[in-house]
């Protein structure tokens, strides 16, 4: 492991770095919600028609899902270190902190995994593809069927041009009861009769929501955002192990924290999912650095304007790492 510098962000967004990618697991099981929605990537502002950029990006993201998928199943899951160059670009730059750069460092992981674990699984419940971004939601565990077992993880994925460039992940040991009696993972919501088709506008305008209000409630405090963008009464369901369900039991378990503010780091909306990673340090810490707080990994689902849902993965941030980026830069040239 290698002690990071004491960086601020700004200086980490000007590197340019090449190397690696890496993400967990052994055998893959896959599921759930999966859903291909959002703003235009990258390329598609070359592309004068606005109905044709709405066709490429939803075209682009459709492709980075299932390359997401793929080296899931066939490379992460199924052993096949000989298609690494089917799903990662030469250039890779990889953010996990347990993993190496460079191509040899994440061949070198995976190997090294399946030699440790060879009976963990991970299972996809959720993914996110917007843009450039595909973000994954998943269960590792040798005990797949039981929800309360294992590492809930969230990881996002870069891709260009079909191919992986850029990796995060952010992880959680999953405890055997929780407040709500929700697992981690679990689809709890039902929709009262036909889920809404959410358009890409839609989907983009709960982004910007969920953006205002985490800003409002968890740095400035303001719990009345709460009654006006969350689901009132026990309406709100919850799968962070520590809080209960209901915007009520929201508001007392924010009532035990210390203060702090936040930083939006990353944010993806597809369907009627958003997912956001927000930096979150005491009100005494450095925000300009990427190496102190917490890595607050969210995933909100938003009926009509109001969050119904909340998965959610939290883990300090590391001060080392053996790839010597920060689990929050960006640091492709390209995206």
């Amino acid at each position: 492991m290698t002690a990071l510098p004491f960086v601020s962000r700004r200086r980490l967004l000007r590197l340019a770095a090449v190397g690696v990618v890496a993400v967990p697991a052994l055998s893959i099981a896959t599921d759930a919600s999966a859903a291909s929605a959002g703003p235009s990537g990258p390329d598609d502002q070359t592309i004068p028609n606005a109905e044709a950029r709405d066709t490429h990006a939803r075209n682009t993201e459709a492709r980075n899902t299932a390359v997401v998928r793929r080296a899931f199943a066939e490379f992460y899951g199924g052993g096949r270190t000989e298609r690494f160059a089917e799903f990662f670009d030469h250039g890779y730059i990889e953010h996990d902190p347990a993993i190496a750069a460079g191509r040899s460092g994440l061949l070198a992981w995976v190997r090294q995994t399946q030699a440790q674990r060879p009976r963990s699984i991970t299972s996809i419940k959720r993914i996110i593809a917007q843009g450039s971004m595909v973000a994954v939601h998943s269960h590792r565990s040798t005990t797949p069927a039981d929800e309360m077992t294992g590492t809930a993880v969230i990881e996002l994925f870069s891709l260009r041009a079909g191919r992986i460039v850029e990796h995060w992940t952010y992880t959680q040991a999953v405890p055997a009861t929780t407040r709500s009696g929700n697992s981690m993972f679990s689809n709890v919501y039902a929709y009262p009769g036909t889920p809404p088709v959410v358009t890409r506008t839609r989907a983009d305008a709960n982004r910007q929501l969920i953006l205002k209000a985490w800003a409002a409630v968890f740095s400035a405090r303001d719990l009345t955002v709460l009654d006006r963008y969350w689901a009132p009464g026990n309406g709100y369901l919850q799968h962070n192990p520590n809080v209960p369900n209901g915007v009520g039991g929201l508001k007392g378990f924010l009532g035990t924290l210390p203060p702090s503010v936040s930083q939006n780091r990353f944010s993806v909306a597809a369907g009627d999912l958003v997912l956001t990673v927000n930096q979150s340090v005491a009100t005494s810490g450095d925000l300009d650095s990427d190496l102190v707080g917490s890595a607050v990994a969210d995933v909100y689902r938003i009926v009509d304007g109001r969050a119904v849902e909340h998965w959610d993965v939290v883990s300090p941030v590391p001060t080392t790492s053996a790839n010597d980026h920060s689990v929050f830069s960006r640091l492709h040239p390209e995206l």
